[in-house]
């Protein structure tokens, strides 16, 4: 399935139970809101997937991350649930990282291998 090679960073917890705690206590980290996203788009037949890798850090360099791809009309898109909430901390999403391509994100993430 999808989401096999990232039970090491989830803890063993089950999809479903992260995909609760974070709708339900409205509070987590990046993995948390990736795998709420994408058990959601799993959900309703969507292909979305997570992604390991790094984030660059407002003030420089980079972390680590995980995130959502989607792959629609042939073309990979980055959905970053937890970036763009962060982003907005308590104003406006803006939508910044969610539902762009790796070339309107330039440089902002890197892929694990």
């Amino acid at each position: 399935a999808w989401f096999e090679y990232f039970e090491y960073y989830f803890y063993g917890y089950t999809y479903e139970v992260k995909t609760y705690g974070m709708l339900k206590g409205k509070i987590g980290v990046c993995g948390d809101y990736s795998v709420a996203f994408a058990t959601m788009m799993q959900a309703i037949g969507l292909n979305c997937y997570l992604v390991r890798g790094e984030t660059n850090l407002a003030s420089g360099g980079y972390t680590g991350h995980t995130w959502c791809e989607m792959e629609i009309d042939g073309t990979i898109y980055v959905f970053d649930p937890q970036v763009d909430d962060d982003i907005a901390n308590g104003g406006s999403i803006k939508y910044h990282r969610f539902g762009k391509t790796y070339d309107q994100v330039s440089g902002k993430y890197i892929k694990e291998e």
